[in-house]
């Protein structure tokens, strides 16, 4: 799931607690890409999270994460806690709320066998 969260405290707890409200009671056991902390938050912002997802998807590489668990309040959001490459059977890929020239959207992106 790439998630929107850019460091704001209260927006990233927000979004942490639907997630987890629609895909893990606990917030541990999925994993979350918040590619705006890497890159930050400029004007193709969206674009680029949505090529990072596409290539993801293509070569079967999860992109930097960490358990959606750590964007909760008291917790520390620390490089050791991230992981990425690993070699993962990704069918789908969730982004969530991105701006596209004004409009926000989620995006679904699936991958079909060749």
């Amino acid at each position: 799931i790439s998630i929107s969260a850019n460091y704001s405290r209260e927006l990233d707890v927000m979004e942490c607690e639907q997630l987890c409200r629609l895909f893990d009671k606990d917030g541990h056991r999925i994993d979350v890409t918040p590619l705006k902390y890497l890159t930050g938050d400029f004007g193709a912002a969206g674009a680029t999270r949505a090529a990072a997802v596409l290539l993801s998807l293509y070569h079967q590489k999860t992109l930097p994460c960490l358990p959606a668990g750590a964007l909760l309040p008291g917790t520390a959001h620390l490089p050791g806690k991230w992981v990425s490459g690993m070699d993962r059977d990704i069918r789908h890929a969730l982004m969530t709320s991105t701006t596209f020239g004004g409009g926000t959207c989620s995006m679904v992106f699936t991958r079909y066998p060749q």
